[in-house]
This record gives structure tokens, sequence and C-alpha cells, in this order.
């Protein structure tokens, strides 16, 4: 495995692709879990034998190729920028320089490459979205990118037609298209080759071809058929071309394409919207169209904010053309206007009159105060991610994944969340910082209030960077949507096991957007929160909580202050109650109180008087570990505070304050595991992950059931002991293969396409799903698990033609084995050989099956047959089915 890594390295290295020179990305490609892949990337970086550039990601890069281009000086370099100095940064090629390559057209990109690079000559792909959207780019990139990949020659040509041009002459569309004879019409007084000729071997670009008639779309799925053509007035002679077609149009395709068209053409990719495209990503268009200008112009530009801020917002109807041709008469307007200086500033005035009008009135209003001018520099800036604030977050939440995926611990986690967040305030240049005063202000109230003691370097801290965030907020606000649902998940982790300090972190966030009449963001909450973690770093506390119930107007409030300023630390909540108020009325109070506090693991509950059982009856639904105990004063909360600070075990801590106190107490644990489907395939994590979404969709939108992805070998290894069964209960898992956990039920996908298990999911999922909710979920099984509905959504490869070869090659394994597999291991070899085919099209193949050597040895018979049943579908697709694949079907079969 180390080798398989190590080569990876080697294929990102050789064309330096930073996206491939990761351990996720590496993981993925192996099949294999990314620590495994982090230890061998660390290994061997240690030996001395990769480079590595040590930001979040983490990046390795092969050093014998590096040194063939300049000699290594270091092996560790502390940016991607300082990387790319010292190495001369590559310009980038084909789908790399498409604005949102990576991020909302990731999708886009890949099923362009699987069109153009399927095997043995592409296939048929129409771009459908709106004018201006990026259609005519796109498939320019797909020529670029087939160049590249050297799957045609670098001479091949890239042909474009704009249909709607002929709308009123589809008779010379179709002459110029096909070719034409000499004589064949009026004005034909010599031979024409026509357009698919000259594309021989390249790509034609049907452009807006719903402007084709329908005996030009006749033709043309003829030789989409059989690559034979027709010239028109030679209708004797027959012509090949091997062309890749791509068609553009902005029309509803199943509206203006004959059906006979519209299936031969097996993919349609839908182009978002301007509008539907990431705020980040309208950055980069806006950076990368004034750079074009600058370019042209030769001068220096700057924009002012408040334009920014237009375009950032305007409603452009014309899409990425509409928002170039504005920036284009932006730059035009401010040289009418008589700006010749070096230096070309675009104003409000600069804009047209169209784009303003998108906006309401009072978006316009600014006070030419706080009015600033931003460099092409700044920009940049904004739109590549690089921004300060986005750099940080983008380190936070790739910790987070870390952490999430047990690649590190909570203590590593925490340690180095404060690191990067000390890292990034040395970063930041301000002296005399505006809302020093404001923050002082503020934590000397939390100080007040939750007995927490600030530092004057405390106080810094956080003013620099709220300042930071006030200062920029027109500029990069917007940047948080592009990490929405990572940060919605860092903040629940907050929120779930360090409440106190997500707490105080939004109280303050709330204080100081008041008192700046703006929105700082959830950035802010959550780096506030890591620093108030720091601050209040006592690990026994962070997910344990003590509260005192007293009556009297400030009983419990005392005692509570007492113990948290003697202690150094807050511990304690208070309740403070009127001295005639029931037992009920003080349950109810708690639950307000704790409801605010928001998730917890462990409650110590203090109280002066009162049925400590009805006290628990009110909490046992809490999901927590509840301890009561009775009669409470100073000497005891203390007592209790020690103990907590301590880590002492409820039983133990609890015990010894009875016989001190002779107070009574009860301790229940309320806690619950969280239910969940787990999708496992021994046909990788892949195909796991597409199961995952359609039962994700099969599942009623209003029950909350979690479906996960498991490493199907983990499950192997690790059986009951693994630590999803420590923190889930898991309902059942669903997957191509069965692991064999003891007392797990196990629903294979065959039996749902064949719906065998729909009378068991009754007893599966009793207790989640009732009525006509488990009416609606069976009825979606059966829709989302017929076959042909699982083979198009676990694969990108034509289904039913990948169907036709998986089963002519079942059927002649069955002849070779002897033997006639019954229709479930039928069903269950499509599902896991059509998602093993589109594995190794993508070479993503599996290379870790246990006991390898010894199955080569005792099953070389089958090896051999596998091999002879399958050599069709290999030479199609241009696959080798490996020994550790074939290991995995002999599994499947025998098992069942």
């Amino acid at each position: 495995m180390r080798d398989q890594v190590y080569e990876r390295v080697r294929e990102a290295t050789s064309v330096l692709d930073f996206e491939k020179a990761t351990a996720s990305y590496i993981s993925e490609a192996l099949n294999v879990s990314r620590s495994v892949v982090s230890q061998y990337l660390n290994a061997l970086f240690g030996k001395k034998k990769l480079i590595k550039i040590n930001t979040r990601p983490v990046y390795f890069f092969d050093k014998e190729i590096l040194s063939s281009i300049k000699e290594v000086n270091t092996y560790e370099f502390i940016s991607k920028e300082a990387f790319e100095t010292y190495f001369g940064k590559k310009e980038k090629s084909d789908f790399h320089k498409l604005v949102g390559y990576d991020q909302s057209l990731s999708k886009i990109v890949k099923q362009c490459k699987s069109c153009m690079a399927y095997p043995p000559k592409g296939i048929p792909v129409l771009l459908h979205g709106p004018t201006g959207s990026g259609k005519s780019y796109l498939a320019k990139l797909m020529y670029e990118y087939v160049v590249n990949r050297k799957l045609i020659r670098e001479d091949a040509k890239f042909v474009t037609v704009n249909c709607s041009e002929y709308a009123n002459n589809p008779e010379l569309l179709t002459a110029n298209l096909f070719g034409h004879t000499k004589g064949a019409f009026t004005g034909a007084d010599k031979e024409n080759p026509g357009l698919l000729q000259i594309a021989d071997g390249g790509i034609l670009f049907l452009d807006e071809v719903h402007g084709l008639r329908n005996e030009c779309q006749e033709k043309l799925f003829l030789f989409m058929d059989q690559g034979i053509y027709h010239r028109m007035g030679d209708n004797e002679k027959w012509y090949q071309a091997n062309v890749r077609i791509v068609f553009a149009t902005t029309e509803k395709p199943e509206d203006v394409l004959l059906k006979t068209l519209l299936r031969r053409i097996p993919m349609i990719i839908e182009i978002p919207s301007l509008q539907e495209r990431s705020m980040a990503e309208r950055a980069q268009f806006i950076y990368s169209l004034y750079q074009k200008e600058k370019e042209k112009i030769q001068r220096e530009i700057r924009i002012s904010n408040l334009v920014f801020n237009v375009l950032m917002r305007a409603d452009f109807k014309g899409n990425v053309g509409a928002l170039e041709n504005s920036i284009k008469a932006s730059c035009v307007n401010a040289i009418l206007d008589g700006d010749q200086n070096d230096i070309m500033e675009i104003h409000l005035s600069s804009l047209s009159d169209s784009v303003k009008e998108t906006l309401p009135q009072e978006a316009l209003e600014w006070n030419e105060k706080n009015q600033k001018m931003i460099s092409i520099e700044e920009l940049k800036s904004l739109s590549s991610m690089d921004h300060p604030v986005n750099k940080i977050m983008q380190n936070l939440i790739s910790l987070f994944k870390d952490f999430e995926e047990k690649v590190i611990d909570e203590d590593k986690f925490m340690n180095s969340v404060h690191e990067v967040i000390e890292e990034h305030i040395d970063t930041i240049k301000e002296e005399n910082p505006s809302s020093l005063h404001l923050v002082k202000k503020e934590l000397q109230l939390i100080s007040d209030k939750y007995g927490l003691q600030f530092t004057s370097k405390d106080v810094t801290k956080i003013t620099l960077l709220s300042d930071e965030l006030k200062n920029g907020i027109e500029q990069y606000l917007f940047l948080e949507k592009e990490h929405h649902n990572d940060i919605q998940k860092v903040l629940t982790y907050l929120q779930k096991y360090h409440y106190r300090e997500y707490g105080i972190a939004h109280e303050m966030v709330s204080f100081m957007e008041s008192s700046f009449d703006c929105t700082l963001g959830e950035s802010l909450i959550i780096l506030l929160s890591f620093i108030m973690n720091q601050i209040n770093d006592e690990e026994s506390i962070k997910k344990r909580i003590g509260v005192i119930l007293a009556h009297g107007n400030r009983t419990a409030s005392s005692i509570a202050e007492a113990v948290n300023k003697f202690l150094g630390h807050y511990i304690f909540d208070a309740v403070d109650m009127p001295v005639e108020e029931s037992v009920q009325e003080v349950i109810r109070k708690l639950n307000e109180h704790l409801d605010k506090m928001g998730r917890f693991e462990e409650i110590a509950l203090l109280v002066d008087m009162g049925s400590l059982e009805d006290i628990y009856k009110g909490l046992e639904n809490r999901n927590a570990k509840i301890a009561i105990m009775n009669n409470v004063n100073t000497k005891l909360a203390l007592e209790a505070g020690n103990s907590l600070l301590q880590g002492e075990t409820f039983e133990t801590m609890f015990e010894r304050m009875n016989q001190l106190n002779k107070s009574h107490y009860k301790i229940i644990d309320a806690r619950k595991k969280e239910r969940v489907i787990v999708c496992s395939c021994a046909s990788g994590m892949g195909a796991a992950e597409k199961l995952k979404d359609i039962i994700s969709h099969s599942i009623p939108k209003n029950i909350a059931i979690k479906v996960l992805t498991y490493e199907y070998n983990a499950l192997l290894d690790n059986q009951k002991e693994d630590t999803l069964f420590n923190k889930y209960e898991v309902i059942c898992v669903i997957g191509t293969l069965n692991p064999n956990l003891e007392g797990v039920n196990f629903i294979a996908v065959e039996d749902l396409i064949l719906s065998d298990t729909l009378n068991t999911l009754d007893v599966y999922f009793k207790d989640e799903i009732e009525g006509d909710e488990f009416l609606t979920f069976k009825q979606n099984i059966l829709k989302n698990f017929s076959l042909s509905n699982i083979m198009e959504n676990l694969t990108i490869l034509n289904p039913n033609k990948l169907l036709e070869h998986v089963a002519e090659a079942i059927d002649k394994l069955q002849s070779l084995e002897n033997q006639t597999f019954s229709s479930h291991i039928c069903f269950g070899l499509y599902v896991h050989i059509c998602c093993l085919i589109e594995r190794l099209v993508t070479q993503n193949g599996i290379n870790d099956y246990l006991h390898i050597s010894e199955f080569a040895k005792e099953h070389q018979d089958f090896i051999e047959h596998i091999k002879e049943a399958f050599h069709k579908v290999e030479s199609f697709y241009r696959i080798e089915i490996n020994v550790e694949e074939i290991g995995y079907i002999y599994d499947y079969i025998s098992n069942n």
C-alpha cells in the first residue's frame, strides 16, 4: 500500500496538481482510510522522499521529481505561494481555468471529463443552461482536456457551429455540416468537405442546437449511430468521421429535440445561472474580468467597495456574459468621464443605470467618508479564498474534519485550533484598534457574570479579530456562504460539547453587532468560542454542568457566585425561586434554563429542598446523566465544584458528599445513542456514498433517521468492537456483501431490488417510522430500488450498455463454473460489478483484499474463469480486473 500511495504522489507531482496531492484525495482514489494514507505520507516525508507544504490541507510532492525542476534545499514550505515562488508557478490548464471548477462546478467537471474520456471515443453530451452561463467556454475546455490527456491528436480541430444562425436557411446548415458536392444546389460552384470532415478526430460543438430542423437532426443521429453520412448531392457514397460531439441549448431539450436524437445523447449537463453560483465565485468572475481589462488597457484599475457590492448583488439576466459586458462598460465610462490617470478608478457613476436599477435605492446610499477603493490585487484576495478570515476558517474547518474522521483526537484538535488562531492574530497589523473600548466593557461584564479572568493579551486578541471583521465586512461577509454547511457543523459541535464557551461568544457577538450596527457573522462566534475555550480550558467540566436551585431572592446565585469565585472557575449556574413556588414550577424553570444551555452529557443538580424523585421525572428525557442531591449549602457546593474540577465520577463524588453531609442523592443515566442506518459496500466507499443518497431520499423528510457510510474492511476487521457501535445504535447495515456482524441486521441491495425484505423493514424500523409515513417509506424503497434506478444512480457510465455487458459476462461465468446463480446473486453481481467497472474506468480500484496470496493459490480456476468471462468487458472499457477485485466477487458468490 505504501508503494501505491507513493505512486499517487509522483503522479500528482509530475503535473504539479495540488488537488491530487492531499491525503484526502489519495485515500479516496485508493479506497483506504485517510488516517492510513496520512501515516504513509508522513513516513515518506520523514525519510526525505517527499516535500511537504504545511497548510490546510497539507500537500505532498515527490522530492526526486521536483529536483529535476530545481535543486531542493528544503523539505517543507509554509504556503502554496512560497512553494510556487520557489519552483515557478504552473499555468492553469483546461478545467482548472474554470471559475468554480473545484467548487460549485466540480460535479459538472467530473461529468465532462467522463464523457470525453469514455472509451473508445467519448460519448455525446448536451450542455443545457441559460444564455451567458458559459456553455461555449466549457465546450472549449473539453477540447483542451482531451488534447492534454492525449485522447485526440494535437492538430485535431475544435469546430463550432451556431445553429440559430441558420434558422432561416436549414439547407445551408445541412450543406455546411455534412458537406456538399459541386452543383448540389444553386451557388454550389465547388465541392465542400463539410464541418464533420474538418472536425474529424476532434470535437464538433453544435451551439443553440434547438435551431436544427428535424431533417437535419435525423441525418445527425444516423451519423451518431454509425459514424457515416452522405454529403448533400451525393446519396450513394458514404463518408466517415470520428468526432466527439458537444451540443448546447438554452431551451428545454425535450421540447426542441427529436426523441430519437435525445436518446442518443446519454449525458445532459445542467449549467447553473450566475445567480445560482456561489458569492465567492462571483467575486472570482469580477476579479478575472477586471484583470482582463487591465491587461488590455495597460493601466492599473481600482474599484470602489460600493461598486463591488453592486456587482456582487445585481441580478444579471444575461449571467456571466452580462456581468462581463457591465465590467467592460464601467471601464469605458471611466475613460469617457475623463479618467486619464495612470490608475483608473471605477465609481458608482461608471456603472450603467440598468445595473444600478436592479438594487433598491437604500442599498445604494453610502456615506462618502466610508468609501474606499479596492485594487485588483485585493479583489484577487477576496475571490481566491486567500482572504485572511477565509483562510483561518478553512484551516479550522479542515482541522474539524480531521477530528470528525478521527485522524486527530480532541486534544490535538483543540491545541491545533488555538495555534491557528494565534498565528492568524500575529498577522493582523493594527496599532490602535477602534473597538478596544467596547470590547473591554463587554469583557468586564462577561468577567463579572461568568467568573472568567481576561488578560490584556486576551483583550487585544478579541479586539483585533472584531476590528478585522468589522472593517472588511462589506467585502467578505459573503465568503461565509461558501462554507455554510461546514460552519453549521462546527457551531453544532460547539453548542453540544462547549456550550458555555459558545454561549459567551454568542452573547459577545450580539453585543458588538448592536454596538457597531452591523453583522459580524458566525465566523466570529466560532473564533471567540475557541478563544473562550482556551481561557476556560478545564477539560473535566466541558461536558458536565452544575446547577444550584434554592428558594429565596438570591440564595442560589449567592452560593454559585461564592463557589465560582473561590475555585477560580465558572462551574455552577443558579436558579433562584420564590419560597412559595411548587416543585412543578421549579421543574419548569429548570428545564427552561437548561434549554438555554444547549447540549450536555452530565448535570450535577444541587437543590435546597423538594422531592428528588419529582425533579428526576421532570428531567428524565434529557438524554444525559443526571445526579441530584438535596440540602445544598455553600460548603456542599464547594466540595461538589472541586470534585467536578478533579474529574471525579458522580458515583464517587456524591457517595463521599453524602457521608459528610448526610444528604440524599439520586443518579440517573438517561443517555440514548442515536439510531442510524449504515451503508457499507465491498464495492467501495464511492458505491456506499451513492447508496446513502438513494436511501436518504427514500426516508420521509420529517423522519430524523441518520444515514452513514462506513468502510467495509473496517467493519470486517473490527466487528462489533468498532467505534461506530460505541457511538451509535445501528438499525441495520445495507450493502453489497454481508460483513456478518453478530446481532446486527444486514439488508442486501439485491433484496431491496427484488422486494424480498419489505416485510422485515417493519421490524427494523418500527420504533422510528409509523403509519402512513412507513407506507411512504416502503413505496419509496420500491420506486428507488428498481434495478434501472439503482444503476442510473450508482454509475455515470451508460447503465443500459453496462448491464448488457455485465449480464453477458455473468451468463458466461455460470457456464464456466457449471452452476446456475440465483436471481439474488445475479442482481447483487449486477450492482457490485457495475460499480467495480466504474471504479476501474476512473482508476479507483480496490487493492486491499485480505489473504490475497492464499486466495490466488487456492482459486486459480475461478480467477481464470473470471478473466475469460469478462474478457470483452475488459477490452471494451479498457480496464483490468485484478485478483483483489476477483476475490470480492468470489466472496459474494460463495457467501450467498
